[in-house]
């Protein structure tokens, strides 16, 4: 009987504990998450991002150093040309805004990056006509730019992202076959 109930406190003790190791690590990806950052739907995208990608990280950090910065990433079942867009309000106080908007069915973490970069673009204060001018940005159809900086750390947290994954998933496929 004694035998039993220990056995019955192991079990729930070994049920637990993966599941508070795992709320404690949500939390420290919240954590990391800045709060001039609302994720909404890519929450998990964001979070997997800063675990995976150094770049991204950097991105978020100096987002975060931004307090008169926000953004808000929303996702679209349509965009009039492109795979993701960002509208940027700029205000005389000097705040900004960015609401993102990522296409649905996208590589979510791309674009999220690339946008990023579009947000620190405007927080850097760069001149997007003369950067058009020089060749490292295209102003498009409807007065948006796209710039070859955004394009760049886009690819980047991409391969950084992938390839951490890639490792951590062929990692486990070795354990899981010995």
């Amino acid at each position: 009987m004694l035998g039993r109930r220990w056995l019955a406190a192991l079990l729930i003790l070994m049920s637990a504990v993966p599941r508070a190791i795992g709320a404690r690590q949500q939390e420290a990806c919240a954590a990391a998450m800045p709060a001039n950052i609302d994720a909404g739907v890519f929450r998990r995208d964001v979070a997997a991002l800063l675990q995976r990608s150094d770049t991204f990280r950097a991105q978020c950090e100096r987002l975060a150093e931004s307090p008169r910065v926000r953004v808000k990433i929303g996702i679209a079942f349509e965009l009039d040309g492109g795979r993701a867009q960002t509208m940027i309000h700029r205000f005389p106080s000097g705040a900004i805004t960015a609401d993102v908007v990522i296409l649905f069915g996208e590589n979510y973490r791309e674009l999220i990056a690339h946008e990023f970069e579009h947000v620190l673009e405007q927080v850097d204060g760069v001149d997007l006509r003369h950067e058009a001018a020089v060749g490292r940005a295209w102003l498009l159809a409807g007065g948006m730019f796209e710039t070859r900086r955004a394009i760049e750390t886009g690819i980047q947290v991409s391969r950084e992202s992938e390839s951490l994954h890639a490792r951590a998933a062929a990692g486990a496929h070795a354990h899981a076959t010995r």
